[in-house]
């Protein structure tokens, strides 16, 4: 013993004084790391907000801790496997800023700061936390930023504060009433007028609204209005039980993704997305009740996309299920509206089409001054409260608008299924331009500027097979080369623009020309559709109820009334067209220009 200390007297004398040489830390003796070291204070940091955590506590349940992460998931995580800084990594994926560390720092063991954070800490204040917040039920709804109904009132969500009729701003997370109000990406308060914000505009300020949409060139000229409806009732969230989704119907050149930023600055809780999935966009709208802003719209991704976003616009939206290995089961909350940019509108069947309006973008004229976008988006983002605060102000008058719509519609034959998608739009349109409610007077005036989307019972009828058997066609996925796929539209529209174009090969191949009727008659270029058995074309309409060569039948049924009164309707062609060569001839429907998607008025430059 000596030959190590030098002598016995030295080894007796450190023994002695052991409580000078050793020190406890917490965690345990001669643990370097996730103890936390040295004698950190027990209350909590009194700079700590939860509401700047990467992270969200939900709740309680059972041993299971519940968090909205930085992805805007609902996850659940064991409790007392969090004290460790493995799972705990997980949960602060999206800590950049070391948020943790900021109010949890750890100590080595000589009692210095590292600029890590200490996994117990962390765990004890989640704990904290979570007690503060109580119990939660994964299958409980949600509510997220956007606009809710409370017992008939409108709760506004915005973001990291949550605004009940008549109360001061509320701080999430909370449990009231059996929902979970959760957090959100903070915004501007809406100008409503209530608990002293700022006072509702006047109608002026959605008039300029309305005047910037017309800034665009619009098949329908009267698009400008219907837009500014469908922003009212965007920024009402799921209030309104009629909330169309919109899809803008464009080819390039028209503005299209400058359009769609705009309406997105214009609602203060939508959010603006290039994620075309479903389950991405499932999961980014979860649990929110406000529009989401979609651009290039297409792919075989399109059709599942859809199918969530139809389910979406009416009434409480789509919930679904889903279990969980953990066994327990989450449920996703979906309602709000939508609009999508999309070169050929998609199919629709008779009942999803009384959900979507569809308006329709032609290239901007020859010699139109370019739309400066970041002008345009400045302006909207500044409007953008305060329109927002009028919309809300303006709901009890939109409630009684909307009924005053529906029996003008009524009165002009329109059919009961379109009658909730016009009139919610007629009467949210007519409340932000004015401080009246709508009389009997003005809602036959409001007819004139739906007149484009009007359909009566005759019509639905007459046109909705032949319709959707060309939006099939047109928003049908074209392989081009390994792995890249373009829709038939699209190729349209290229060959259009450029004669002799690869697009107008790959058109004959399918069974579709360019050109005009006759064919050599050097009037404007229709769309000529071979009829029969065409092995191409046959596969764009497998599985469909146009298939086994029926597509020809039906489109020989279209007709297209325009809003100048002109009608136009499809020719069936008896003598046989030449497709990709001179051997490959087939008898053919003809499609004049005013019958194809997104016609203009303009020549052939101009759309479809």
């Amino acid at each position: 013993m000596s030959a190590i200390f030098g002598s016995d007297d030295g080894f007796d004398e450190a023994l002695a004084d052991a409580d000078r040489h050793l020190r406890v830390v917490e965690g345990g003796k001669g643990k370097k790391r996730g103890g936390g070291g040295g004698a950190p204070p027990e209350s909590p940091p009194e700079d700590l907000d939860w509401a700047d955590a990467p992270f969200e506590c939900l709740g309680v349940q059972g041993e299971t801790w519940w968090f909205r992460d930085s992805y805007h998931q609902v996850i659940g995580m064991n409790a007392s496997r969090l004290s460790q800084r493995g799972p705990l990594t997980v949960l602060l994926a999206g800590d950049a800023d070391g948020w943790a560390a900021r109010h949890w720092p750890e100590y080595d063991r000589e009692g210095l700061r590292t600029n890590d954070y200490a996994p117990r800490k962390v765990h004890k204040a989640i704990a904290a936390r979570m007690l503060d917040v109580g119990l939660f039920d994964p299958t409980m709804p949600r509510r997220g930023p956007g606009v809710w109904l409370h017992n008939g009132e409108l709760v506004v969500h915005c973001g990291n504060a949550v605004l009940f009729p008549g109360q001061d701003a509320r701080r999430p997370s909370f449990l009231r009433d059996g929902v979970a109000y959760i957090g959100g990406p903070p915004m501007p308060l809406p100008h409503d007028g209530r608990q002293g914000r700022f006072p509702p505009p006047a109608p002026a300020l959605a008039l300029e609204a309305e005047a910037l949409f017309g800034k665009w060139n619009w098949n329908a000229h009267s698009t400008e209005k219907v837009l500014l409806g469908w922003v009212a009732l965007a920024n009402l969230g799921a209030a309104p039980p009629m909330r169309p989704l919109t899809i803008v119907d464009g080819q390039e050149g028209g503005g299209k993704t400058t359009l769609l930023k705009c309406v997105a600055a214009l609602c203060p809780a939508g959010e603006w997305t290039d994620d075309t999935t479903e389950s991405g966009l499932r999961q980014r709208m979860n649990g929110r009740a406000a529009p989401v802003v979609l651009d290039e719209f297409e792919g075989e991704e399109q059709v599942r996309v859809l199918g969530l976003l139809r389910r979406i616009v009416t009434n409480e939206g789509s919930r679904s299920f889903r279990g969980q290995a953990s066994q327990q089961g989450l449920v996703t909350e979906v309602v709000g509206t939508a609009m999508v940019g999309a070169i050929g509108a998609p199919v629709a069947n008779a009942a999803e089409a009384t959900r979507i309006l569809n308006v329709m973008l032609w290239p901007r004229p020859q010699g139109a001054p370019p739309l400066e976008e970041a002008t345009l988006l400045a302006r909207c983002r500044a409007m953008a409260p305060a329109l927002w605060g009028r919309a809300i102000a303006a709901w009890p008058r939109i409630k009684a608008n909307a009924v005053v719509a529906r029996q003008a519609l009524d009165r002009a034959g329109c059919s009961p299924r379109h009658m909730d998608r016009l009139g919610w739009l007629i009467a949210a349109r007519e409340a932000m331009v004015s401080d009246e409610p709508l009389t009997a007077d003005g809602a036959e005036e409001a007819l004139v500027w739906v007149t484009p989307w009007l359909v009566t019972e005759d019509e639905q009828a007459e046109d909705s097979t032949a319709a959707r058997c060309l939006q099939h066609l047109m928003a049908s996925p074209v392989l081009i080369a390994t792995a890249h796929s373009e829709t038939v539209a699209t190729l349209v529209a290229r060959a259009l623009r450029e004669a002799g174009s690869p697009a107008e090969r790959h058109l004959h191949e399918l069974g579709l020309r360019l050109a005009p009727y006759p064919v050599d008659s050097g009037l404007s270029r229709g769309l000529y559709v071979a009829t029969g058995r065409r092995p191409a074309l046959g596969k764009l309409f497998a599985g469909t109820e146009w298939q086994s060569g029926r597509w020809g039948t039906v489109l020989a049924q279209l007709r297209r009334r325009l809003p100048d009164g002109a009608e136009f309707r499809a020719a069936v062609v008896r003598t046989r067209i030449r497709f990709s060569g001179e051997n490959d001839r087939a008898q053919a429907v003809w499609l004049a220009p005013e019958l194809l998607p997104g016609h203009g008025h303009g020549g052939e430059g101009d759309a479809f």
